[in-house]
């Protein structure tokens, strides 16, 4: 008991009697939750390095898990892959991540990453190639194929961010079903053949409410705002973009607002071009979610970035002599974890258990690493311990 007591040394509950009961089940919520889930079991084989499985082999598992879960979630929805990148700025290097998630918005793994400099890229999975060129990129096609091998014959959605109009092209005459937010001065032709934007589009489109009744979202904030007293408005057209030899590549465009239910002030518009099978049944509804939660998979690839610097994690992988590319999975689930923390409404209990031992900084970026090491250590202690006090 004494091990245990010593993780809330900071504080008055290292002195008072510890219901383990209840310490049990607020910890084991992060079981729940895919990233909590994922980074404990890696923390615990990487303490153990001939328990360490095969990145490769570990990107493959997580990859059919999620693909699991979420057709239990959404189990009439495709599963949805969300291309996204983020700068490390430390190091020059671009990481980029294949996050899959559930037709109900929940974010669940992130199994395939990339790693590019301007000499070099690694994902984990195939062995390291030489880029054509010298500047940073992110092998699309690749994660697009892999994601799609392993993800057990279940439809599939792409959320891409890098996009070209020979992309559109390719990707429509290949059949996949491929989603991007663009910028309102995104060159496009109308369905008159006029030349314009997206913006441009949207100004002569009627919008009408999104049913929110239809879109029970699992978190408890968007953009650092309540979702309560926001509405979203919806409007699509069709657009037409143009590839070289002039071929046109027909797309449809979704604009989205969030607006102030009270003021009916806009807060935000998003754009978004899609490219998809004819078998795919869309409603408003589905793609809104679709679109938030690939916002918030861009969230936790900032959460991953800050984790990537944080010493704690960095000593981890030293201390232990393993290779580097641990340091960017340890990253990728701590940050998923302190992203989920922040975000998923039924993880409240282990916030208020990291404030109450840990301090109201324990989830700040500087100590978050840290803060989820100890919790790891007491849910390991809590797995062995017998005695109620």
């Amino acid at each position: 008991m004494q091990t245990l007591k010593s993780v809330f040394a900071r504080n008055n509950l290292s002195k008072q009697c510890i219901d383990i009961s209840t310490l049990r089940q607020t910890v084991s919520l992060v079981d729940e939750m895919a990233f909590g889930s994922a980074a404990f079991d890696l923390w615990s084989e990487a303490k153990n390095k001939r328990l360490t499985m095969a990145l490769s082999e570990q990107a493959v598992q997580y990859q059919q898990e999620a693909v699991q879960k979420a057709a239990l979630l959404a189990s009439d929805q495709p599963i949805l892959i969300h291309h996204v990148k983020q700068r490390l700025r430390a190091i020059q290097s671009q990481m980029y991540a294949s996050v899959i998630g559930a037709g109900s918005g929940e974010l669940l793994a992130a199994p395939l990453l990339q790693l590019s400099d301007t000499e070099r890229w690694d994902n984990g999975v195939t062995l390291q190639r030489s880029p054509k060129n010298k500047s940073a990129r992110f092998e699309l096609e690749f994660a697009m194929d892999w994601t799609e091998k392993c993800s057990l014959d279940v439809p599939v959605v792409h959320w891409v961010e890098e996009h070209t109009n020979q992309l559109w092209q390719t990707w429509q005459q290949s059949g996949r079903n491929v989603f991007a937010v663009v910028s309102p001065s995104t060159k496009c032709w109308s369905s008159a053949n006029e030349y314009t934007t997206p913006s441009a589009v949207a100004e002569k489109l009627e919008f009408y409410a999104v049913n929110y009744a239809k879109m029970p979202l699992p978190y408890q904030q968007i953009f650092g705002e309540q979702l309560s007293g926001n509405s979203f408005w919806y409007a699509e057209a069709p657009v037409v973009l143009r590839s070289r030899g002039g071929k046109e590549i027909k797309l449809l465009l979704y604009v989205f607002k969030i607006v102030d239910t009270r003021t009916m002030q806009e807060l935000r518009t998003f754009y978004v071009f899609c490219s998809t099978n004819p078998g795919l049944v869309l409603t408003p509804e589905k793609v809104a979610v679709w679109l938030l939660q690939h916002t918030e998979s861009k969230s936790f690839l900032r959460y991953t970035g800050r984790a990537y610097h944080h010493r704690p994690l960095g000593n981890f992988v030293k201390r232990l002599g393993l290779d580097q590319r641990y340091l960017l999975e340890l990253a990728v689930r701590f940050g998923g974890t302190v992203w989920e923390l922040n975000q998923y409404r039924r993880l409240r209990p282990v916030n208020q258990l990291l404030l109450v031992t840990l301090g109201e900084k324990s989830l700040d970026d500087t100590q978050f690493s840290s803060s989820l090491l100890k919790l790891f250590r007491l849910k390991a202690q809590l797995g062995e311990q017998k005695t109620p006090c």
